[in-house]
């Protein structure tokens, strides 16, 4: 669907989004809005309902007999489509930079550690963690850098059906931050091609959507670089590093 497409949806669907949007004249002639604005009006459209439905679901897990078993897993089922949901509106977000960024001096382990709430995860079981305690705090967007962090997991999850354990590890090199995520992924073909990375790639697993092109996005944004390989024993890996040194920098020019 193009952006003109997309505009006239949300204008005839809720008219008070739409007059939010901007569409200044120049010449007397109105503007289509950006994609960007398109992108972000409809995700926060679609975010109220979503949230709604993801309430009613804890809801229903409550008050459904407890020896329903079926019923159960299909609340989870719905639930987890619901998180796909909004991994998939997040991933559209951050690819077209339709939300502002506020830079902060922020805490990598710390952010790593959250996937274990927001992902679902148990450390342990789901994912091990392996965390250099000597990584300085780094000029990052907060909401961005829990994308990331969450966006590869949930990928490599995906990647090896659920049953693999992710290995997340962050490590200093020297001006470098480098953060790891990798799983066995029986069965997977994943080509280090950097084409891996762009929207709806072909070379993608089936399903990636814009989980790697998003990923590349934020990274690229903060001065990064990201790879993707596959090694023996269908291990895929994905490495990410960012410079320490330009992040202080960036924070030193902001305050001057």
């Amino acid at each position: 669907m193009t952006p003109q497409a997309l505009y006239c949806w949300t204008t005839c669907n809720n008219m008070s989004t739409a007059d939010t949007i901007n569409t200044s004249s120049l010449d007397g002639k109105q503007l289509h809005p950006s994609t960007q604005d398109v992108v972000s009006h409809l995700a926060h459209e679609l975010r109220q309902p979503l949230s709604a439905m993801e309430s009613l679901s804890c809801y229903m897990e409550l008050v459904l007999p407890q020896d329903d078993s079926r019923a159960h897993d299909q609340v989870a089922k719905l639930q987890d489509l619901l998180r796909q949901t909004n991994c998939i509106l997040s991933d559209a977000v951050h690819y077209f930079r339709a939300s502002s960024s506020h830079l902060v001096l922020m805490d990598w382990n710390e952010t790593l550690m959250d996937i274990v709430a927001d992902g679902d995860a148990t450390a342990g079981v789901d994912a091990n963690f392996e965390l250099d305690d000597c990584i300085p705090p780094l000029l990052f967007d907060l909401e961005q850098a829990k994308h990331l962090a969450l966006g590869m997991y949930l990928f490599l999850r995906k990647l090896s059906r659920g049953i693999g354990v992710v290995d997340i590890r962050s490590r200093r090199l020297d001006d470098a931050l480098e953060l790891k995520f990798s799983a066995a992924a029986p069965g997977a073909c994943i080509d280090s091609d950097e084409r891996i990375f762009e929207p709806f790639s072909p070379l993608a697993p089936c399903g990636a959507g814009l989980a790697l092109a998003s990923a590349k996005q934020i990274v690229q944004a903060h001065h990064g670089s990201i790879g993707i390989q596959m090694r023996d024993a269908d291990l895929v890996v994905i490495s990410i590093r960012f410079p320490i040194q330009a992040s202080s920098q960036a924070h030193i020019s902001e305050l001057t």
